[in-house]
């Protein structure tokens, strides 16, 4: 065989292995992305509904709290328990017991992550073919002036045989007059020393941009509801109780330990939006 002939089959083998290689390579390129397209996507849409599932916990805690005048257990103070809530004495006979900002924000990050896994199982139903594992979610929560922050750490791994995808929480901001809600239950609460407190409720109304209803809650004891004036702001109530009679004795109130289960009982069984 002459040189011509060698040189031709050498360059013709080259050129089949060549098309070998990229046969090869394209059948990979081909296959593997339309499988991890398609698991990104549903990856992406289940961190994204359990997102959206925790913002909506966010909500009903606020209200759950706001319900229970700052408390998402039993109260550290005085209490009635009446239609399985809470309701805290804040004035009892001139005695004050508040809770600060600090033991609300604990109570609003005890609540949400007792409340989380709704939102994981939740997820897990919907897609069942995934693999979902929350990580160490630890949820810290900040009242602002006209916001409270909650920001949970830890993240998620969301999984098949072949992909893994860990994602962390994005913070959430909700809009909420709390701040507010408890700066103007202090000012009435310290401010009815002995009394109602009548005199402050049009002063507290305006300073703090807020609709207040006092009603007899029982034999003795009065309810205190105080209601953002603007609306999608939560929570949307806080709720407490004052007593200013001497016939109401101590034995006729709870005095708390704060060691009771709670839970959120207006919580939706299907927070995630629907497919």
């Amino acid at each position: 065989m002459n040189k011509k002939g060698q040189t031709s089959i050498f360059i013709i083998l080259g050129i089949l292995v060549a098309i070998v290689i990229l046969f090869i390579f394209f059948s990979v390129e081909n296959i593997n992305p339309l499988g991890s397209s398609e698991f990104d996507k549903n990856a992406k849409d289940a961190q994204s509904l359990t997102q959206e599932c925790f913002k909506q916990i966010h909500r009903d805690s606020l209200d759950f709290i706001g319900a229970q005048g700052g408390y998402s257990k039993e109260p550290l103070g005085p209490y009635v328990s009446e239609i399985g809530l809470f309701f805290p004495i804040y004035n009892f006979n001139g005695d004050v017991n508040l809770p600060t900002n600090e033991i609300i924000e604990y109570e609003l990050s005890l609540i949400i992550d007792e409340n989380l896994p709704i939102c994981i199982a939740q997820t897990k139903e919907r897609y069942p073919t995934l693999e979902i594992t929350p990580n160490n979610l630890i949820t810290t929560t900040q009242i602002n002036e006209n916001t409270v922050n909650f920001i949970t750490s830890g993240d998620l791994t969301v999984s098949n045989k072949e992909n893994t995808i860990n994602s962390e929480f994005k913070e959430t901001e909700i809009n909420s007059k709390l701040n507010n809600l408890i700066l103007a239950s202090k000012y009435y609460s310290l401010g009815s020393d002995s009394t109602i407190c009548l005199d402050c409720i049009t002063d507290i109304s305006d300073r703090y941009d807020l609709l207040i209803d006092i009603a007899n809650f029982q034999e003795g004891i009065i309810i205190v509801n105080m209601y953002p004036n603007e609306k999608e702001s939560y929570p949307s109530a806080f709720t407490f109780l004052e007593v200013h009679d001497k016939e109401v004795y101590v034995q006729e109130v709870n005095y708390g330990i704060n060691n009771q289960e709670g839970s959120l009982s207006n919580i939706k069984q299907s927070a995630l939006p629907p497919q």
